[in-house]
């Protein structure tokens, strides 16, 4: 009887909030969802152009110069609104899973990790964005794709111990390196026996330099994991 009335009454607020505080593309301002279906197709349909063609182990999806996709992270990372990682999950976790074929990852040894946040960073968002959109793309790739990832995901795996200016504030490649220099760690509770012969993927929302994949990979590779088992996977690019 309890949950009963909590379904109704949880019913009966959404329907409050539709009325009175309808959805709105937060692109376009089309009324009806987070973000539209025409601005989700131009994110979808706008791919890397670089595509770290000179970095075999890194792969990005879309194209951060697409100013759709540029204003749907930052209501990600700084209006907080964690629905938008449901609609770029849609638009790229066809390429995860390409990635994860063309590369020949065997599943069993599979590690995907998204890049920490620090402890400041958390408490002020009240979640890790790369967290967010990589367990929307696993969702998306079990419904659609019919493989399981689940159990691949190691979202403590990989901790931030220091916090960092935000990377929008900064500019040169130089000055990116020296800021997440030494800002990883492996948390004690994986020891190198269980990271060994694992291939790691490396998942982060947004990458310019490759400074934060290359850190990462670093404090990986001090823990004994192959370099060559190592890989980065970037929303945008």
């Amino acid at each position: 009887m309890k949950n009963n009335q909590f379904n109704f009454l949880n019913k009966i607020k959404n329907l409050f909030l539709e009325i009175f505080f309808p959805e709105a593309c937060v692109i376009c301002s089309e009324p009806g969802k987070t973000i539209c279906k025409k601005c989700l197709l131009d994110i979808k349909n706008q791919k890397s152009e670089e595509n770290y063609k000179s970095i075999e182990w890194i792969h990005s999806c879309l194209s951060y110069k697409n100013p759709k996709l540029k204003t749907a992270l930052f209501f990600l990372k700084y209006h907080y609104t964690k629905s938008i990682s449901k609609y770029l999950a849609k638009a790229c976790y066809q390429d995860f899973y390409d990635f994860i074929i063309n590369k020949n990852i065997d599943i069993k040894n599979l590690i995907i990790i998204p890049i920490p946040i620090s402890k400041k960073r958390l408490i002020e968002r009240n979640y890790n964005q790369s967290e967010l959109l990589i367990k929307e793309i696993i969702q998306e790739i079990k419904e659609n794709l019919n493989l399981d990832l689940e159990n691949t995901l190691y979202i403590d795996l990989l901790l931030k111990s220091r916090n960092t200016i935000k990377f929008a504030n900064t500019h040169s490649h130089t000055e990116r390196e020296n800021l997440i220099k030494d800002a990883f760690n492996v948390n004690s509770k994986y020891d190198k026996d269980f990271l060994e012969n694992k291939i790691i993927i490396i998942l982060d929302d947004i990458t310019t330099t490759g400074s934060t994949f290359y850190e990462a990979r670093n404090t990986l590779l001090k823990n004994d994991v192959k370099k060559e088992n190592i890989y980065g996977f970037a929303i945008a690019h």
